[in-house]
């Protein structure tokens, strides 16, 4: 049956005029500000009308902030000055991710920003390689780092949320080497003792 015209009856009073889209089809938009429930009434070709039995339900869902988190390393780590730490991140939003951010700052300075990968919908991951040569640290420093994300604005101000912190602390390349050296000894030393 071709469609004239539809209307939505909010339970609130108000209606909210649908136009036709196409033969079969209508369309219009809605503003929602508070819960409130609608029935649909549908005008054909003839003019005749048409009213849903089923009344449909419209509520507000707040907004929630994004989740993010550091998914790798995920944890403090103690580090030489030549190693290569790869982080990755990742944020979940119920309405959608418009950014994701790695920030990180060696020995309390100045911080950088890198983006992360591009948001897909309401998920958003990326990684990122530090590389602690480049960062002109000394044993004893350490950088820090986490993750941001920015929700997409819906009729709101956007919001930003900040992963827990973590560190890397630059340890002597010596003390790694020398504990690496003492595992081995340990290993052959028992080999010996048999």
């Amino acid at each position: 049956i071709p469609v004239r015209g539809a209307t939505l009856g909010l339970a609130s009073g108000t209606a909210v005029v649908l136009e036709p889209a196409s033969e079969r089809t209508a369309e219009g938009a809605l503003v929602v500000s508070k819960d409130d429930a609608y029935r649909i009434t549908l005008t054909g070709a003839d003019g005749a009308q048409a009213v849903d039995d089923t009344e449909y339900f419209v509520r507000i869902v707040a907004d929630r902030p994004p989740d993010v988190r550091i998914v790798r390393p995920g944890t403090d780590r103690k580090v030489t000055r030549l190693e290569e730490v790869v982080v990755e991140a990742q944020a979940d939003d119920d309405f959608g991710v418009d950014r994701l951010e790695l920030v990180y700052a060696a020995r309390g300075g100045q911080e950088t920003v890198i983006r992360l990968g591009s948001p897909n919908g309401k998920t958003a991951t990326g990684r990122h390689t530090l590389f602690v040569e480049e960062l002109n640290v000394q044993p004893g420093d350490f950088v820090s780092y986490y993750a941001r994300a920015r929700d997409v604005s819906r009729g709101k101000r956007s919001t930003e949320v900040r992963s827990d912190i973590y560190f890397l602390e630059v340890r002597p390349f010596n003390e790694e080497f020398e504990a690496a050296q003492s595992s081995a000894m340990a290993g052959q030393g028992g080999a010996f003792n048999d």
